[in-house]
């Protein structure tokens, strides 16, 4: 599974500024800042953002935060808890909850769907803009009777779904609680499909007890950062409502930078901001 991190890193690039020919200068890269305890940095201007295409500065002409559609899939791991664990059901769902009201507490059009992936990946609520919905839906969610976890072959599907949306702005948020990962599917399945999709992934996770599995964890690390999404971890269910309130505010925060490029397709696109810890640049596509 580790060379699913160079086939993202590598294929990231071209996702960036879809829909605009190189021909064209004025540039466009979406990025959220985030100081060191990762709550989102939101009175930047124009001249606070940096951007360089292969090493080399370029002028930023505008920056502006984002208030372009949003499309989100929330994929939550149901796995069932070891036994004589107490089920986390009651911070499963207030931290699914707390998302959703954050989202919808921004005002930004949003289409949203719920899924989750103990056994198998399920449809819990498809895509749609009423995110009461979806909240209610997540006031609902129980442990399933299976133990284990597919996550890595929910996500291709995820991905298509999300991939569908007109949103210029795409995201995949992912609740893991740490339960045995047994996908069997083509790692570059799961890269190409993210790819396709023009999705950012965000990931909380909840440490278990009989340690992480390296495969899972090494796609969550790698997909995050390779697609300007962030991985956070806990060992607490409790702190779940707190971590994916914190997903939810990075997400409404973004800012559209226009800059002016090369005459070629660069390699490489660094956007960075003079205040920050984390300067976090997501795919995004013009509408």
């Amino acid at each position: 599974m580790r060379r699913i991190v160079g086939a993202v890193l590598c294929g990231v690039v071209a996702l960036i500024v879809t829909g605009q020919s190189w021909a064209d200068q004025q540039r466009r890269v979406l990025v959220a800042v985030l100081d060191k305890d990762n709550t989102p940095i939101t009175d930047l201007v124009t001249g606070d953002f940096l951007v360089y295409e292969d090493g080399v500065s370029r002028t930023v002409t505008d920056a502006v935060p984002s208030k372009d559609p949003l499309a989100v899939v929330i994929l939550v791991d149901t796995g069932k808890s070891q036994y004589g664990t107490t089920e986390p059901t009651r911070d499963v769902r207030a931290g699914v909850r707390a998302f959703v009201r954050t989202i919808a507490a921004a005002g930004i059009p949003t289409q949203m769907a719920l899924m989750d992936y103990a056994g198998a990946g399920t449809v819990l609520q498809g895509f749609t803009e009423k995110l009461e919905d979806v909240e209610r839906i997540a006031g609902r969610l129980v442990p399933s009777q299976r133990s284990n976890s597919v996550l890595l072959e929910t996500l291709p599907d995820a991905a298509r779904d999300v991939g569908r949306r007109s949103a210029p702005r795409r995201a995949i948020v992912i609740l893991d609680r740490g339960s045995l990962e047994t996908s069997r599917v083509q790692q570059d399945r799961v890269v190409g499909e993210i790819q396709k999709s023009g999705a950012s992934i965000w990931a909380v996770s909840v440490s278990s007890p009989a340690g992480p599995s390296p495969a899972k964890e090494v796609a969550l690390e790698s997909l995050t950062k390779a697609t300007g999404g962030m991985h956070l971890t806990t060992v607490s269910h409790a702190a779940l409502e707190g971590l994916m309130t914190t997903v939810a505010q990075a997400l409404v925060s973004q800012y559209v930078v226009t800059f002016t490029g090369g005459s070629d397709a660069p390699q490489s696109v660094v956007a960075a901001a003079t205040r920050g810890s984390k300067f976090l640049r997501a795919p995004w596509r013009s509408q």
